[in-house]
């Protein structure tokens, strides 16, 4: 699984979040575990600061929820369905964002 690799989600949350995209380095490919974004067909999300930028993943328009960013069983992942190596600066940026020390909560 390389970094950027996007899945089909196999995990609860496939209704709504039928994607996920691999966000960790190869650092940890050892680990049984991979840290993902969720990708979803919505038009929900207003995106605020490039936090949820649109991707596209085989025909489907999709935002990422870089605010949702998680760690799931690698036994979640399904079917490698497309690689998002094209959109790795705007998905850093987003995560970039989530991380952030820019922004303390008053």
């Amino acid at each position: 699984m390389a970094q950027y690799d996007v899945h089909r989600n196999r995990g609860r949350s496939v209704g709504n979040r039928p994607y996920l995209v691999v966000v960790q380095s190869g650092l940890l490919h050892r680990w049984n575990r991979r840290v993902v974004v969720p990708l979803a067909r919505t038009d929900a999300y207003e995106p605020a600061l490039d936090l949820n930028p649109w991707v596209t993943v085989a025909g489907d328009r999709c935002r990422l929820l870089a605010h949702e960013i998680g760690n799931v069983p690698t036994s979640v992942l399904g079917e490698l369905v497309a690689n998002l190596d094209a959109d790795s600066d705007r998905i850093v940026a987003a995560l970039d964002l989530v991380l952030s020390r820019g922004f303390p909560v008053a």
